[in-house]
């Protein structure tokens, strides 16, 4: 009862304001030089109470759902008075997107995958990681990254090359590789690389992080014969691999550039033989590892566990995803995954 009166005194309110804002609707765009800061300002704090709206209705539909249906399309309406940008043209829909060009009428998740076709969609795109380690030590805590730590951090060339002849051009392996990471800008960068083998491969452009290693095309086999190593030009320093008989390089981290903030709305960890402590960390990448901007703990024995937030993680500009974890004792498996919506503002 409560939380149907305190809606039906927000719904009366919203319904007397939308009366008022008809009126005022033609001088608000004559006048949307003057007014456009606090216009947008209003629209989106309209905003932001429309989605506490969808997150009471999780709880309340059942017993409210005609009044919360009104409630949002009222919302709708003011909002496409004041800011037509924030909802669809037939001001009909429920999802807000501030993305440009997409039809938002669809689902959100449903433009997030489709947006998730990188490089197609460098700007407003979604990153499935995957991290892995095997033999987590029981003294420090370490990265999931397949025990490849080291960052590039100089902006150089890359070195791309196998310890087998099959994977190339004509070979059963893997034949083209996607190299992601930050270019030496600090923006977002993708190099599709042709393999040839065990002859390295240079990149075009220099690179200043590394996180995606990706099979996209391949042999009869479908994954590397060999270890497939991203290092610096001198073949002394391995920044990532694709190992034999997979098809990707599991990181763990991702990097934002100086352009793109990320949202994480959940995490997965998992542990294999052994009690595993592991932890989530966000870092703006010039203070890492030492100014951690957010850390989220997870404690797994033997099991998965998927962790939902409430409240998505933000993750600024210029800044890095990394999982690790300490395990209770040795010879252990520890695997995890989280998905990063990015969006250029």
């Amino acid at each position: 009862m409560v939380a149907q009166e305190f809606f039906s005194e927000i719904l009366r309110e919203l319904r007397e304001l939308n009366g008022k804002l008809t009126s005022i609707e033609d001088l608000l765009v004559k006048h949307e030089k003057n007014h456009r800061k606090v216009v947008q300002q209003m629209a989106y704090y309209l905003k932001e109470h429309q989605q506490i709206a969808d997150f009471v209705i999780n709880d309340i539909t059942k017993r409210n759902e005609k009044l919360i249906r009104e409630l949002q399309k009222q919302y709708v309406k003011l909002t496409a008075v004041l800011n037509p940008n924030l909802v669809d043209a037939s001001r009909g829909t429920e999802l807000f997107s501030i993305v440009n060009n997409l039809a938002k009428v669809k689902d959100y998740p449903i433009i997030m995958a489709e947006n998730s076709l990188i490089p197609t969609q460098p700007n407003d795109a979604a990153y499935y990681r995957v991290g892995f380690l095997t033999d987590l030590i029981t003294t420090d805590y370490k990265s999931f990254d397949e025990g490849y730590s080291t960052f590039v951090n100089t902006a150089q060339n890359l070195r791309v090359v196998s310890t087998s002849t099959e994977d190339s051009a004509d070979g059963t392996g893997v034949r083209t590789v996607l190299v992601g990471g930050l270019d030496s800008n600090n923006n977002r960068y993708f190099e599709v690389i042709n393999l040839n083998g065990t002859t390295p491969v240079t990149t075009t452009n220099q690179f200043t992080q590394l996180d995606i290693i990706n099979s996209t095309s391949a042999g009869t086999t479908g994954v590397a014969v060999g270890t497939i190593s991203v290092t610096n030009s001198g073949g002394t320093i391995t920044f990532g691999a694709i190992a034999a008989r997979e098809n990707a390089w599991r990181s763990g981290r991702v990097f934002t550039d100086q352009n793109a903030t990320g949202y994480i709305f959940a995490w997965t960890i998992g542990s294999y033989n052994a009690a595993v402590r592991a932890q989530l960390d966000v870092n703006h990448i010039a203070g890492y590892p030492e100014a951690t901007l957010v850390r989220c703990g997870a404690f797994v024995n033997n099991e998965t566990r998927t962790i939902t937030f409430p409240i998505p993680i933000k993750i600024p500009k210029s800044s890095l995803v990394t999982v690790k974890g300490i395990a209770k004792q040795e010879i252990n498996e520890v695997t995890t995954s989280f998905q990063l919506y990015t969006s250029t503002e």
